[in-house]
């Protein structure tokens, strides 16, 4: 009777593990993904990896993926593998590639070598396999985090008139290098393109909570909001990301200091959670078992 909606916030670079934990409860490192993406290398979703979507999956819930995933690009690591019934509006990868035509033009690559390396939006068809259905570019960059929150919100729709419960995970690319707010939000904040990119987003994930309570599900659905990791600072690509701040504490993504490591994170389910700040500990890997509790599924030992 419970329907549940996860959606994931990421913040800057360097996202791979902590997805990984999300999705599998268990630290990157174990397996191989604490590190770049590399088809054909253990540094991809392994075949044997157990995922919340899986366990989902596995109590009656319909699944969706939309947005940003990093977790491997190969048949084995890709979203209808690992207990997505869907995948929408994809990147496979990361939205550093929609820059990289330019840097591989400046550094003097070939246009055959840039084309092979274009990055693509995915969609998954009836079978499961996935199909590119755009270029992932500079252009596109504006007009992605709309299309996010439309998949999104039509998942919601069409499954919480059905009789299923249904688990959404959606990968946010804002607030993440280059800059790309749509034009509707271009100079709308105070704090240059990353304050217009965070407006948007903002209004994206106000989209995706309006439309839970649009679909008269609010009472028994689960939102969970993240973020991964802190901001950029010292390591700033460019002044677009001018303003964010980790607040009083040291450190950015990439250090193991509490400016990365402590972020942001929200669950709301009426009626089951009083409204409160806490400020007790708690891990990205604590979701995996604590769902799969919920849901009365035993996890495996290892």
């Amino acid at each position: 009777e419970k329907s549940l909606t996860l959606t994931q916030f990421f913040v800057e670079p360097g996202c791979t593990p902590s997805r990984a934990g999300l999705m599998t409860g268990r630290y990157s490192v174990r397996s191989g993904l604490n590190s770049i993406i590399v088809a054909g290398t253990p540094s991809t979703l392994q075949a044997g990896e157990l995922t919340l979507a899986e366990i989902c999956k596995e109590n009656g819930y319909s699944t969706c993926m939309v947005g940003k995933w990093h977790l491997g690009e190969e048949e084995q690591s890709i979203p209808t593998s690992k207990g997505f019934d869907s995948y929408r509006v994809g990147i496979l990868e990361t939205t550093d590639a929609t820059a990289y035509p330019t840097t591989m033009r400046r550094s003097g690559m070939t246009e055959e070598q840039i084309e092979a390396s274009q990055a693509y939006i995915w969609e998954s068809k009836d079978d499961g396999s996935l199909e590119a259905i755009r270029p992932y570019d500079l252009e596109y960059r504006r007009h992605i985090e709309s299309d996010i929150a439309d998949a999104a919100t039509s998942f919601i729709a069409e499954k919480a008139a059905g009789d299923d419960p249904f688990f959404l995970y959606v990968g946010w690319s804002h607030v993440h290098y280059p800059e790309g707010a749509n034009a509707d939000f271009i100079g709308r904040s105070s704090s240059g393109p990353y304050g217009d990119m965070l407006m948007e987003h903002d209004h994206r994930v106000g989209q995706v909570v309006e439309a839970v309570e649009a679909a008269g599900v609010a009472d028994n659905t689960i939102i969970i909001y993240l973020s991964d990791n802190g901001p950029v600072q010292q390591q700033v690509i460019s002044n677009d990301f001018n303003g964010s701040s980790p607040g009083p504490f040291r450190g950015e993504v990439g250090d193991v200091l509490e400016g990365s490591l402590r972020v942001p994170g929200m669950v709301s389910w009426p009626g089951k959670i009083p409204a409160r700040k806490s400020n007790e500990m708690v891990a990205i890997h604590d979701f995996v078992p604590t769902i799969a509790s919920m849901l009365g599924t035993e996890l495996p030992q290892d």
